[in-house]
């Protein structure tokens, strides 16, 4: 019996020093030591910023992803097997089934009210239009009206309080002006472009 339990603290010594242990020999609690945090790295370094990340992560909360749902035009024909091979006398007609078309971008939250601006073509011929926000939060969206030829067109969801971005003026903007692109492309998530 006194090897077993003198294996035992063995095992129990080797556990907390292998192992990780948080809780030591007598049930006092040892938190390891925390590793200093490596300090952020400066965002601008002899005058040249380096980062954007300060302005993505003020920003990014404001833009959407958006999912249009339609039911196409075109029709898709049904294979069916016919038993009797390919004879035209045995053939049975083919049932046209109407497809399910996804369109997908990206969007701008513009007024706290839940005002949105995206593309025209995103959202163009759709029954369905769902806004998804970079914090996984889902609404349906009603379109308020979309222009073709300036490819926008302007959604509500209905919210509160939404983060939002101030629309700027194109005429102060200049040739070599640094521009990030945020959005959703492809759905495969956030992503930023400069």
């Amino acid at each position: 019996m006194l090897r077993s339990i003198s294996l035992f603290v063995i095992l129990a010594v080797v556990a907390a020093i292998g192992g990780g242990c948080r809780t030591g020999l007598f049930g006092r609690d040892e938190v390891p030591p925390a590793e200093p945090a490596a300090p952020p790295a400066p965002l601008v370094v002899d005058g040249v910023r380096t980062s954007y990340a300060d302005v993505v992560e003020k920003t990014s909360p404001a833009v959407v992803r958006i999912e249009a749902e339609s039911k196409s035009k075109r029709t898709e024909q049904q294979p069916q097997l016919n038993p009797f091979g390919d004879d035209d006398f045995f053939r049975a007609p083919r049932q046209q089934q109407p497809r399910i078309e996804r369109g997908l971008g990206s969007g701008v939250i513009v007024s706290a009210d839940g005002t949105i601006l995206t593309n025209a073509h995103v959202i163009d011929g759709a029954e369905k239009i769902t806004v998804l926000l970079n914090n996984n939060k889902t609404f349906e969206a009603k379109l308020v009206g979309a222009d073709k030829p300036s490819d926008l067109a302007v959604l509500k969801i209905e919210a509160q309080n939404m983060p939002f971005l101030t629309l700027g003026n194109s005429d102060t903007v200049r040739i070599g002006y640094i521009v990030l692109g945020i959005g959703s492309p492809l759905g495969i998530g956030q992503t930023v472009t400069a």
